[in-house]
Protein backbone atom coordinates (compact mmCIF):
# COMPACT_ATOMS: atom_id res chain seq x y z
CA UNK A 1 0.00 0.00 0.00
CA UNK A 2 1.09 3.29 -0.94
CA UNK A 3 2.42 5.13 2.17
CA UNK A 4 1.64 9.07 3.11
CA UNK A 5 4.34 10.73 4.73
CA UNK A 6 2.64 13.51 5.73
CA UNK A 7 1.01 11.66 8.37
CA UNK A 8 3.99 11.75 10.56
CA UNK A 9 3.89 15.93 10.79
CA UNK A 10 0.07 15.68 11.13
CA UNK A 11 0.85 13.62 14.39
CA UNK A 12 3.28 16.29 15.58
CA UNK A 13 1.14 18.57 15.19
CA UNK A 14 -1.52 17.06 17.32
CA UNK A 15 1.08 16.11 20.17
CA UNK A 16 1.81 20.37 19.54
CA UNK A 17 -1.67 21.23 20.22
CA UNK A 18 -2.26 18.96 23.20
CA UNK A 19 0.52 20.91 24.87
CA UNK A 20 -0.64 24.13 24.15
CA UNK A 21 -4.02 23.12 25.26
CA UNK A 22 -2.54 21.98 28.36
CA UNK A 23 -0.63 25.10 28.76
CA UNK A 24 -3.46 27.53 27.92
CA UNK A 25 -5.84 26.10 30.10
CA UNK A 26 -2.98 26.28 33.42
CA UNK A 27 -2.88 30.21 32.90
CA UNK A 28 -5.94 31.60 31.92
CA UNK A 29 -8.93 31.68 34.19
CA UNK A 30 -11.94 32.86 32.21
CA UNK A 31 -10.98 33.97 28.30
CA UNK A 32 -13.16 34.54 26.13
CA UNK A 33 -12.22 31.25 24.14
CA UNK A 34 -12.00 27.78 25.59
CA UNK A 35 -9.02 27.51 27.78
CA UNK A 36 -8.00 24.05 26.36
CA UNK A 37 -8.36 25.37 22.65
CA UNK A 38 -10.48 22.19 22.04
CA UNK A 39 -7.25 19.87 22.80
CA UNK A 40 -10.24 17.20 23.04
CA UNK A 41 -10.38 17.51 19.51
CA UNK A 42 -6.36 16.67 18.77
CA UNK A 43 -7.45 13.38 20.90
CA UNK A 44 -9.90 12.47 18.92
CA UNK A 45 -7.99 13.40 15.55
CA UNK A 46 -5.26 10.96 17.66
CA UNK A 47 -7.89 7.64 17.60
CA UNK A 48 -8.86 8.40 13.96
CA UNK A 49 -5.54 8.25 12.67
CA UNK A 50 -4.81 5.49 14.40
CA UNK A 51 -7.82 3.48 13.39
CA UNK A 52 -5.97 4.51 10.23
CA UNK A 53 -2.64 3.92 10.18
CA UNK A 54 -3.84 -0.31 11.80
CA UNK A 55 -6.19 -1.02 9.61
CA UNK A 56 -3.94 0.04 6.89
CA UNK A 57 -1.12 -1.97 8.33
CA UNK A 58 -3.43 -5.15 8.83
CA UNK A 59 -5.05 -4.73 5.32
CA UNK A 60 -2.88 -7.31 4.00
CA UNK A 61 -3.88 -10.18 6.29
CA UNK A 62 -0.44 -11.25 6.77
CA UNK A 63 0.37 -10.10 10.22
CA UNK A 64 -0.73 -12.65 13.13
CA UNK A 65 -2.54 -11.49 16.34
CA UNK A 66 0.37 -12.49 18.58
CA UNK A 67 3.10 -10.78 16.78
CA UNK A 68 0.84 -7.63 15.93
CA UNK A 69 0.36 -7.45 20.17
CA UNK A 70 3.75 -7.96 20.66
CA UNK A 71 5.09 -5.24 18.30
CA UNK A 72 2.97 -2.75 19.56
CA UNK A 73 3.93 -3.09 23.42
CA UNK A 74 7.38 -2.35 21.94
CA UNK A 75 5.80 0.49 20.34
CA UNK A 76 4.36 1.82 23.47
CA UNK A 77 5.10 0.13 26.78
CA UNK A 78 8.54 0.92 27.17
CA UNK A 79 8.30 5.08 27.09
CA UNK A 80 5.13 4.90 28.41
CA UNK A 81 6.55 2.87 31.69
CA UNK A 82 9.33 5.25 31.61
CA UNK A 83 7.11 8.45 32.56
CA UNK A 84 4.68 6.34 34.57
CA UNK A 85 7.52 5.47 36.94
CA UNK A 86 8.75 9.33 37.03
CA UNK A 87 5.32 9.94 37.79
CA UNK A 88 4.46 7.78 40.64
CA UNK A 89 7.83 9.18 41.79
CA UNK A 90 6.78 12.34 42.24
CA UNK A 91 3.29 11.97 43.25
CA UNK A 92 3.73 12.92 46.73
CA UNK A 93 4.65 16.53 45.50
CA UNK A 94 1.87 16.98 42.66
CA UNK A 95 -1.27 18.30 45.38
CA UNK A 96 1.07 21.33 46.49
CA UNK A 97 2.36 21.80 42.75
CA UNK A 98 -1.52 22.41 42.27
CA UNK A 99 -2.35 24.31 44.91
CA UNK A 100 0.31 26.63 44.58
CA UNK A 101 -0.57 27.38 40.58
CA UNK A 102 -2.59 29.86 39.17
CA UNK A 103 -6.29 30.01 39.81
CA UNK A 104 -8.09 27.83 37.20
CA UNK A 105 -10.76 25.55 36.73
CA UNK A 106 -8.74 22.87 35.62
CA UNK A 107 -5.95 23.21 38.02
CA UNK A 108 -9.01 22.74 40.69
CA UNK A 109 -9.39 19.80 39.04
CA UNK A 110 -6.22 18.80 38.84
CA UNK A 111 -5.70 18.90 42.01
CA UNK A 112 -8.31 17.01 43.35
CA UNK A 113 -7.17 13.75 40.33
CA UNK A 114 -3.60 14.40 42.52
CA UNK A 115 -5.30 13.87 45.65
CA UNK A 116 -6.99 10.98 44.20
CA UNK A 117 -3.79 9.21 43.19
CA UNK A 118 -2.55 9.29 46.21
CA UNK A 119 -5.36 7.87 47.99
CA UNK A 120 -5.01 4.26 46.89
CA UNK A 121 -1.33 5.35 44.98
CA UNK A 122 -0.88 1.16 44.36
CA UNK A 123 -3.87 0.43 43.00
CA UNK A 124 -3.65 2.97 40.70
CA UNK A 125 0.02 2.30 39.90
CA UNK A 126 -1.17 -1.31 39.08
CA UNK A 127 -4.27 -0.42 37.03
CA UNK A 128 -1.91 1.64 34.89
CA UNK A 129 1.16 -0.59 34.29
CA UNK A 130 -1.21 -2.69 32.60
CA UNK A 131 -2.61 0.16 30.25
CA UNK A 132 -6.13 -1.67 31.37
CA UNK A 133 -7.20 1.76 33.95
CA UNK A 134 -9.59 2.88 30.94
CA UNK A 135 -11.85 -0.05 31.82
CA UNK A 136 -12.03 0.22 35.77
CA UNK A 137 -15.67 2.06 36.48
CA UNK A 138 -14.82 5.37 38.44
CA UNK A 139 -17.05 4.35 41.55
CA UNK A 140 -14.27 1.50 42.10
CA UNK A 141 -11.14 3.60 41.66
CA UNK A 142 -12.21 7.34 41.52
CA UNK A 143 -10.52 9.13 38.66
CA UNK A 144 -9.06 6.19 37.17
CA UNK A 145 -8.52 7.40 33.84
CA UNK A 146 -6.51 10.71 35.13
CA UNK A 147 -4.03 9.67 37.61
CA UNK A 148 -0.83 9.57 37.47
CA UNK A 149 -0.26 10.62 33.99
CA UNK A 150 -3.37 12.31 33.04
CA UNK A 151 -2.77 11.93 29.27
CA UNK A 152 -2.92 8.55 29.75
CA UNK A 153 -6.20 7.90 29.57
CA UNK A 154 -6.28 8.07 25.58
CA UNK A 155 -3.12 5.17 25.79
CA UNK A 156 -5.40 3.06 27.81
CA UNK A 157 -7.63 3.72 24.97
CA UNK A 158 -5.76 3.19 22.09
CA UNK A 159 -4.24 -0.23 24.09
CA UNK A 160 -8.08 -1.52 24.19
CA UNK A 161 -8.26 -1.03 20.37
CA UNK A 162 -5.01 -2.60 19.52
CA UNK A 163 -6.56 -6.01 21.34
CA UNK A 164 -9.30 -5.75 18.84
CA UNK A 165 -7.99 -4.49 16.08
CA UNK A 166 -7.13 -7.92 14.30
CA UNK A 167 -10.73 -8.42 14.63
CA UNK A 168 -12.51 -5.13 13.96
CA UNK A 169 -10.33 -4.28 10.74
CA UNK A 170 -10.68 -7.89 9.67
CA UNK A 171 -14.59 -7.32 9.82
CA UNK A 172 -14.06 -3.73 8.08
CA UNK A 173 -11.45 -5.33 5.48
CA UNK A 174 -12.39 -5.00 1.49
CA UNK A 175 -14.36 -6.40 -0.10
CA UNK A 176 -17.09 -5.10 2.34
CA UNK A 177 -20.10 -7.27 3.24
CA UNK A 178 -22.75 -6.34 5.45
CA UNK A 179 -22.91 -9.77 7.79
CA UNK A 180 -19.10 -9.08 8.87
CA UNK A 181 -20.90 -5.64 10.57
CA UNK A 182 -22.30 -8.05 12.90
CA UNK A 183 -18.73 -7.58 14.99
CA UNK A 184 -18.10 -3.62 15.89
CA UNK A 185 -22.10 -3.32 15.47
CA UNK A 186 -22.47 -5.91 18.66
CA UNK A 187 -19.42 -4.51 20.68
CA UNK A 188 -20.64 -0.98 20.15
CA UNK A 189 -24.06 -2.10 21.70
CA UNK A 190 -22.50 -4.13 24.44
CA UNK A 191 -20.27 -0.77 25.09
CA UNK A 192 -23.95 1.12 25.52
CA UNK A 193 -24.82 -1.79 27.66
CA UNK A 194 -21.95 -0.89 30.15
CA UNK A 195 -21.94 2.09 30.46
CA UNK A 196 -25.57 2.50 31.46
CA UNK A 197 -24.57 -0.34 34.24
CA UNK A 198 -21.42 0.86 35.33
CA UNK A 199 -19.85 4.47 35.41
CA UNK A 200 -17.32 3.46 33.13
CA UNK A 201 -14.24 6.42 32.67
CA UNK A 202 -13.45 8.48 29.76
CA UNK A 203 -11.09 6.10 28.53
CA UNK A 204 -13.39 3.52 27.69
CA UNK A 205 -12.80 2.58 24.49
CA UNK A 206 -16.62 1.98 23.51
CA UNK A 207 -17.46 6.27 24.29
CA UNK A 208 -14.88 6.39 21.26
CA UNK A 209 -15.08 3.60 18.90
CA UNK A 210 -16.57 5.46 16.43
CA UNK A 211 -13.68 7.39 15.42
CA UNK A 212 -11.78 4.12 15.39
CA UNK A 213 -14.20 2.58 12.98
CA UNK A 214 -14.15 5.90 11.05
CA UNK A 215 -10.48 5.21 11.20
CA UNK A 216 -10.64 1.96 9.98
CA UNK A 217 -13.37 3.12 7.08
CA UNK A 218 -10.71 5.98 5.95
CA UNK A 219 -8.19 3.13 5.48
CA UNK A 220 -10.59 1.26 3.58
CA UNK A 221 -11.19 4.35 1.05
CA UNK A 222 -7.43 4.62 0.41
CA UNK A 223 -7.09 1.26 0.10
CA UNK A 224 -9.96 1.63 -2.81
CA UNK A 225 -8.20 4.34 -4.40
CA UNK A 226 -4.90 2.83 -4.47
CA UNK A 227 -6.58 -0.13 -6.59
CA UNK A 228 -8.50 2.62 -8.34
CA UNK A 229 -6.86 6.03 -8.85
CA UNK A 230 -9.54 7.35 -10.49
CA UNK A 231 -11.53 7.69 -7.32
CA UNK A 232 -9.14 10.26 -6.18
CA UNK A 233 -10.72 12.80 -8.49
CA UNK A 234 -14.44 11.78 -6.84
CA UNK A 235 -13.46 11.78 -3.94
CA UNK A 236 -12.28 14.91 -3.33
CA UNK A 237 -15.47 16.92 -3.80
CA UNK A 238 -17.17 14.79 -1.56
CA UNK A 239 -14.91 15.01 1.47
CA UNK A 240 -14.50 18.95 0.40
CA UNK A 241 -18.55 19.38 1.23
CA UNK A 242 -18.05 16.83 4.13
CA UNK A 243 -15.47 19.27 6.12
CA UNK A 244 -17.30 22.28 4.69
CA UNK A 245 -20.92 20.90 6.58
CA UNK A 246 -19.25 19.13 9.58
CA UNK A 247 -17.46 23.03 10.28
CA UNK A 248 -20.41 24.86 9.67
CA UNK A 249 -22.40 22.38 12.17
CA UNK A 250 -19.70 22.33 14.36
CA UNK A 251 -19.16 26.53 14.48
CA UNK A 252 -22.94 26.95 15.12
CA UNK A 253 -24.49 23.84 17.28
CA UNK A 254 -22.28 21.11 17.90
CA UNK A 255 -18.42 21.16 18.49
CA UNK A 256 -18.07 17.15 18.53
CA UNK A 257 -18.00 17.71 14.47
CA UNK A 258 -15.02 19.43 14.68
CA UNK A 259 -13.03 16.37 14.63
CA UNK A 260 -14.64 14.60 11.28
CA UNK A 261 -14.50 17.96 9.85
CA UNK A 262 -10.89 18.22 10.00
CA UNK A 263 -10.54 14.48 9.29
CA UNK A 264 -12.46 14.78 6.05
CA UNK A 265 -10.35 17.83 5.65
CA UNK A 266 -6.66 16.45 5.64
CA UNK A 267 -8.14 13.24 3.88
CA UNK A 268 -8.96 15.38 1.19
CA UNK A 269 -5.45 17.22 1.42
CA UNK A 270 -3.42 13.81 0.97
CA UNK A 271 -5.47 12.21 -1.98
CA UNK A 272 -3.53 12.54 -5.35
CA UNK A 273 -5.41 13.61 -7.93
CA UNK A 274 -1.90 13.82 -10.33
CA UNK A 275 1.99 13.41 -10.00
CA UNK A 276 2.29 16.21 -7.92
CA UNK A 277 1.96 16.18 -4.31
CA UNK A 278 -0.94 18.83 -2.85
CA UNK A 279 0.75 21.69 -1.28
CA UNK A 280 -0.96 21.17 2.30
CA UNK A 281 0.39 17.60 2.24
CA UNK A 282 4.20 18.68 0.94
CA UNK A 283 3.60 21.03 3.97
CA UNK A 284 2.66 18.20 6.55
CA UNK A 285 5.51 16.12 4.76
CA UNK A 286 8.17 19.10 5.42
CA UNK A 287 11.26 18.30 7.61
CA UNK A 288 10.57 20.47 10.58
CA UNK A 289 7.20 18.22 10.70
CA UNK A 290 8.48 14.98 9.71
CA UNK A 291 11.12 15.58 13.09
CA UNK A 292 8.44 16.75 15.16
CA UNK A 293 6.27 13.95 14.16
CA UNK A 294 8.76 11.64 15.40
CA UNK A 295 8.50 12.93 18.75
CA UNK A 296 5.27 13.29 19.36
CA UNK A 297 4.83 10.29 21.62
CA UNK A 298 7.07 11.45 24.07
CA UNK A 299 6.36 15.00 24.05
CA UNK A 300 2.77 14.03 24.39
CA UNK A 301 3.52 11.82 27.67
CA UNK A 302 5.91 14.05 29.32
CA UNK A 303 4.66 17.47 28.82
CA UNK A 304 2.83 17.67 31.88
CA UNK A 305 5.75 16.94 33.71
CA UNK A 306 7.73 19.19 32.54
CA UNK A 307 4.96 21.77 32.78
CA UNK A 308 4.30 21.44 36.33
CA UNK A 309 7.98 21.01 37.45
CA UNK A 310 8.04 25.00 36.22
CA UNK A 311 5.29 25.58 38.00
CA UNK A 312 6.88 24.16 41.37
CA UNK A 313 9.91 26.65 40.58
CA UNK A 314 7.82 29.43 40.06
CA UNK A 315 6.19 28.72 43.46
CA UNK A 316 9.64 28.53 45.00
CA UNK A 317 10.89 31.75 43.67
CA UNK A 318 7.36 33.23 44.77
CA UNK A 319 6.89 34.18 41.05
CA UNK A 320 3.54 33.15 40.49
CA UNK A 321 1.69 36.42 40.63
CA UNK A 322 3.70 37.26 37.69
CA UNK A 323 1.59 33.95 35.77
CA UNK A 324 -1.31 36.33 35.27
CA UNK A 325 0.23 38.30 32.96
CA UNK A 326 0.87 37.79 29.46
CA UNK A 327 3.98 38.28 29.00
CA UNK A 328 4.76 35.47 32.21
CA UNK A 329 2.60 32.94 30.12
CA UNK A 330 3.96 33.59 27.31
CA UNK A 331 7.29 32.93 29.37
CA UNK A 332 5.96 29.66 30.81
CA UNK A 333 5.11 28.55 27.15
CA UNK A 334 8.10 28.98 25.66
CA UNK A 335 10.06 27.44 28.63
CA UNK A 336 7.87 24.37 28.67
CA UNK A 337 8.73 23.99 25.10
CA UNK A 338 12.41 24.70 25.26
CA UNK A 339 12.56 21.40 27.75
CA UNK A 340 10.05 19.35 26.81
CA UNK A 341 11.33 19.50 23.13
CA UNK A 342 15.09 18.04 23.60
CA UNK A 343 13.81 15.66 26.45
CA UNK A 344 11.71 14.03 23.77
CA UNK A 345 14.03 13.86 21.45
CA UNK A 346 16.50 12.23 24.09
CA UNK A 347 13.17 9.69 25.08
CA UNK A 348 12.87 9.20 21.43
CA UNK A 349 16.66 8.51 20.16
CA UNK A 350 17.42 6.14 23.35
CA UNK A 351 14.16 4.36 24.20
CA UNK A 352 11.74 4.71 21.30
CA UNK A 353 13.48 4.15 18.72
CA UNK A 354 15.37 1.34 19.24
CA UNK A 355 12.36 -0.04 20.36
CA UNK A 356 10.82 0.32 17.06
CA UNK A 357 13.83 -1.11 15.35
CA UNK A 358 13.07 -4.28 17.72
CA UNK A 359 9.67 -4.14 16.52
CA UNK A 360 10.11 -3.70 12.57
CA UNK A 361 12.79 -6.64 12.97
CA UNK A 362 10.34 -9.02 14.69
CA UNK A 363 7.93 -8.10 11.99
CA UNK A 364 10.42 -8.93 9.02
CA UNK A 365 9.30 -12.82 10.11
CA UNK A 366 5.47 -12.29 10.10
CA UNK A 367 4.21 -12.45 6.84
CA UNK A 368 2.40 -15.90 6.15
CA UNK A 369 3.91 -15.90 2.63
CA UNK A 370 6.84 -15.53 0.66
CA UNK A 371 7.51 -11.77 1.06
CA UNK A 372 9.33 -10.87 -2.59
CA UNK A 373 5.80 -12.39 -3.73
CA UNK A 374 4.02 -9.50 -2.71
CA UNK A 375 5.66 -7.05 -4.93
CA UNK A 376 6.60 -4.87 -2.04
CA UNK A 377 8.85 -6.85 0.27
CA UNK A 378 12.57 -6.27 0.44
CA UNK A 379 13.59 -8.97 -1.62
CA UNK A 380 12.00 -8.33 -5.35
CA UNK A 381 13.69 -10.48 -8.22
CA UNK A 382 15.15 -7.38 -10.10
CA UNK A 383 18.70 -7.30 -7.59
CA UNK A 384 18.73 -3.40 -8.35
CA UNK A 385 15.34 -2.75 -7.23
CA UNK A 386 16.48 -5.28 -4.49
CA UNK A 387 20.03 -2.83 -3.41
CA UNK A 388 17.89 0.27 -3.39
CA UNK A 389 15.17 -1.10 -1.22
CA UNK A 390 17.64 -2.45 1.66
CA UNK A 391 19.62 0.59 1.09
CA UNK A 392 16.26 2.39 1.84
CA UNK A 393 14.92 0.06 5.16
CA UNK A 394 18.69 0.57 6.39
CA UNK A 395 18.38 4.39 6.39
CA UNK A 396 14.76 4.19 7.63
CA UNK A 397 16.06 1.80 10.69
CA UNK A 398 18.60 5.01 11.18
CA UNK A 399 15.79 7.18 11.68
Amino acid sequence: MRHFPELEGVRGLLALWVVLGHWSATVWSSPPFDPRLHVGTAVELFMLLSGLVIARLLFDGREQWPRFILRRILRIFPTYLLFLVIAALVAPAMPGVWQAAPDTPLNHVRLAIATDSLADLRTHLAAHMLLLHGLVPTDQLPSTDFALVGQAWSLSLEWQFYLLAPALVGALRPPFSPFRIVLPLGLWLASLVAMAVWPMPFGFLGRHLHLFLLGIASAALLAAIDRNASLARRCRPALAAAACLCATIAATEHAALLAPALWCALLWSILRTGPAMPRVAALLSSPPLARLGQVAFPLYLSHMLVLATLLKTVARLDLGPALATPAGAILLLLALLTLALPLSWLVHHHVEAPCHRLGRILGQGSSTQPREKSGDGPCPSNPAMASRQRSMLRNSAGR
